[in-house]
């Protein structure tokens, strides 16, 4: 009589398996049914391989201090009172997950840009610089005011060489308080200055003749400062100011949708 083949391992206890979060009774048996399905080894083979590949990415940022400003984050995320870490069980984890997850967000998007973008780039640092100068003017932050939408569209549009006009933020909280052209890294760069209701500021920075960067809004700091930046087609922007980074991030995906 031929015995039947045995069923494959499904994929929910493999994975387990990989993370170590099974019951030792439970693994044991596991394995002895792994090492009789050749599959099973070459997935657990693979994810191997891909955790050793991601480690040896990121683990220089082990070695690197955590920007202040994600550091408070942080901080302020393990001291959010106990009411909103979700004291209702069946519901903790949906109130928790709201509550660190813009913190998660903004601490993935850092590590992420910092493997893959070790230095600030050009376009993050030349926006940064530009946000220190001009948003803190109290006399002329913005050359040309909401007011004068029109005109400054056209002034950004004819530096750059291609059509431009501010975004419309209101649904990060943000409204217009206009903007500039300056001289960019390789080229002219618009500068479009926003404000929340409690004063605080953010800026758009787009600068033309853009070769490289990431085609997703990615985080940066620069001195303290960050934000997020990215290429679209020939334009590097980035999305800089005081505001949270959950709203920063919330910026940079309006502004990355209106300005594909």
């Amino acid at each position: 009589m031929t015995t039947p083949p045995e069923e494959p391992v499904p994929k929910e206890s493999l994975i387990r398996f990989h993370a170590d979060d099974l019951p030792r009774a439970d693994r044991r048996a596991l394995a002895d049914r792994i090492d009789g399905d050749p599959a099973s080894r070459a997935a657990l083979a693979e994810w191997d391989r891909q955790d050793a590949a991601m480690a040896a990415i990121y683990a220089p940022l082990a070695e690197e201090a955590l920007p202040p400003r994600y550091a408070a984050l942080l901080d302020e995320a393990r001291t959010a009172p106990a009411a909103r870490r979700g004291a209702a069980r069946p519901r903790s984890g949906i109130l928790l997950l709201a509550v660190l997850g813009p913190v998660l967000g903004a601490l993935i998007g850092w590590g992420a840009s910092r493997a893959l973008w070790p230095a600030p780039p050009e376009t993050a640092a030349a926006a940064a610089q530009a946000f220190r100068i001009y948003a803190t003017d109290a006399t002329r932050p913005v050359e040309l005011s909401a007011a004068e939408v029109g005109p400054l569209a056209a002034w950004a549009s004819a530096r750059l060489g291609q059509a431009i006009a501010p975004p419309d933020l209101g649904r990060a909280g943000l409204a217009l308080l206009g903007g500039r052209v300056l001289p960019g890294p390789t080229g002219a760069a618009a500068f479009f200055l926003y404000q929340t209701a409690n004063g605080q500021r953010a800026a758009l920075y787009v600068t033309t003749r853009c070769t490289a960067g990431p085609d997703r809004p990615t985080a940066f700091d620069t001195a303290g400062l960050g934000g997020f930046w990215w290429r679209s087609h020939s334009l590097c922007i980035a999305a800089v100011g005081s505001p949270g980074d959950a709203t920063l991030h919330r910026v940079a995906t309006l502004a990355y949708d209106a300005l594909l």
